[in-house]
């Protein structure tokens, strides 16, 4: 694949009108909590989000959406990555991505134009475990970013389950958890036993290829934002009468990270054409995807750290914003040692 080909003149217009919506919103002044301690002040952003559109990329025109692909949540993701910024759309996107694979049914299609026009916010969570039979006994999903500030929920089973739950049943409980990013809300669900809104294994395994790319891209944004923070720093602090970038070790530690960050980026978005083309290859493509990026972003992370000397440590500066993105990125979904398992599984190979 041409990367120059999937990044069209659409695409540079997206980012440019994204990155300044982000630069009004800086990620330190976002990261704070209600009076209850349970949504982050993200709704600014977001808002200004769904009147740019980006709540309907995931729809068809028909429904009120852009009728986007999959490049374009990777592009969204990656700004959102650069910028720290806390913002539904990830949930949102698979959400809405989710639904909109089931254009046509009654129960379900309602769902759609409210979707893309940001009335509704949803998000998305895998539901972890299922007592029994899941009419009769409780579902559970020990993970979904932004649950407490959506209107919608879709879980799925790795089994092909799929539930929609709207947050304001009452019998829904939805308690906050403790995340290793600060910029993100997590919650824990229990849902009381229902039956499925539908089961269609093929879906919920494409979604869970969805999340893990636009995961990916995040963290490379998260990556690169890093790297620019430490170039930075290196070309303002002086040491020795110089500034820390005329220093060999530096010049060649930033230069081995530049070239880390650049060369993954083509692999996302062929991961991501691989996906929106629905190549038989993509899964593994993308599996192997994030864990190549998850791993090298945290690599990188420290040695940005580590260049930025002891403020690299402190919560005062912002560089653990970042770090922790991309710590949050790695393990969600499946760390880089299980996906490469999962893989060589796949393939029948013996480890």
């Amino acid at each position: 694949m041409n990367l120059d080909q999937e990044r069209t003149e659409y695409h540079a217009i997206l980012g440019d009108a994204l990155e300044r919506m982000i630069a009004k919103h800086p990620p330190g002044e976002l990261i704070q909590h209600d009076e209850e301690g349970d949504a982050l002040q993200f709704a600014p952003l977001w808002h200004e989000m769904i009147e740019m559109g980006f709540a309907g990329i995931a729809m068809d025109e028909a429904h009120g959406g852009s009728n986007g692909t999959l490049n374009d949540a990777l592009l969204v993701m990656e700004k959102l990555g650069i910028g720290a910024a806390p913002s539904p759309f990830f949930g949102h996107w698979l959400a809405s991505a989710t639904l909109a694979n089931t254009a046509g049914n009654p129960d379900l299609e309602h769902w759609l134009p409210r979707l893309a026009s940001g009335e509704v916010t949803a998000t998305f969570g895998i539901a972890s475990s299922v007592e029994n039979n899941c009419v009769d006994s409780n579902i559970f999903c020990e993970w979904s970013a932004f649950g407490k500030s959506a209107d919608l929920i879709v879980m799925m089973s790795p089994t092909g389950e799929i539930w929609l739950v709207e947050t304001q049943d009452p019998t829904v409980s939805i308690v906050r958890q403790d995340c290793i990013d600060p910029t993100r809300q997590a919650c824990k669900l229990t849902v009381p036993g229902r039956a499925p809104a539908l089961i269609d294994q093929a879906l919920t395994s494409r979604m869970i290829q969805a999340a893990r790319i636009l995961l990916a891209a995040e963290c490379w944004g998260s990556a690169k934002q890093m790297f620019e923070k430490a170039k930075e720093h290196s070309l303002l602090r002086r040491q020795f009468g110089h500034v820390l970038a005329d220093f060999q070790a530096v010049k060649h530690a930033l230069a081995e990270i530049s070239l880390t960050v650049e060369f993954a980026r083509p692999y996302l978005w062929n991961a991501a054409h691989l996906w929106d083309s629905q190549d038989k290859k993509s899964g593994e493509v993308i599996a192997l995807c994030k864990a190549h990026i998850t791993e090298n972003a945290l690599t990188i992370g420290r040695r940005c750290i580590e260049l930025h000397g002891a403020s690299g440590f402190l919560l005062e500066g912002d560089l653990h914003l970042w770090f922790n993105r991309a710590r949050y990125c790695s393990v969600y979904l499946g760390t880089p040692s299980q996906l490469r398992r999962e893989v060589a599984a796949a393939r029948h190979w013996d480890l």
